[in-house]
């Protein structure tokens, strides 16, 4: 059973700012999102019901919401560590 992926605009934005080796990267862990949703060293969010958070090349996170019941990854934020945190 595979899940569907939807990208934010503002995620998008965000990953298009990125060196394009990392966004190489962030892409590849994206797409592994559609066959484990909660893979190994992925975080949940405190305090959000849905939402999880994975590392990329150790400074850079993606913050996305599972939807187990249309089987679907929204990707809400994708970025630097630390601005990320601070955009929202």
């Amino acid at each position: 059973m595979s899940y569907t992926i939807e990208i934010s605009r503002r995620a998008r934005k965000a990953m298009l700012r990125l060196p394009t080796d990392v966004q190489a990267q962030m892409e590849q862990a994206i797409d592994a999102l559609a066959i484990d949703p909660r893979p190994h060293g992925c975080v949940k969010m405190k305090g959000r019901e849905r939402e999880w958070r994975i590392v990329v090349r150790k400074d850079y996170r993606v913050e996305y919401e599972v939807l187990d019941d249309r089987l679907l990854i929204y990707v809400i934020e994708a970025g630097p560590r630390g601005g990320m945190y601070k955009r929202r």
